[in-house]
């Protein structure tokens, strides 16, 4: 699914404060095979090479894919990081 700004920085920002967050390709896909994310949002820069992994493993693992409506540099500032964030994860919580 494709999602805007707003409608994704409240979720952000929360699993943020709650440290349910993880950033950046490498760390969110490690995890999402580990079974130990709930949802990835992906800025439209993503390499087509990591989206192809990224869809793979997120269907194996029935976990829902959002593509962020902007770049990698619109992504970090959703997400008030000082840098450009292609991707994200939001990490289970306790009883998920």
């Amino acid at each position: 699914m494709k999602v805007n700004p707003a409608d994704i920085t409240k979720d952000v920002l929360l699993a943020k404060e709650e440290k349910k967050i993880v950033f950046g390709m490498k760390q969110t896909i490690d995890l999402l095979k580990k079974g130990e994310i709930i949802r990835v949002i992906f800025s439209q820069d993503l390499p087509k090479d990591v989206e192809l992994e990224l869809v793979r493993y997120s269907k194996l693992k029935d976990v829902p894919v959002d593509e962020f409506m902007g770049t990698n540099n619109e992504l970090g500032i959703v997400a008030k990081r000082a840098h450009s964030i292609t991707m994200l994860g939001f990490l289970k919580r306790e009883g998920e």
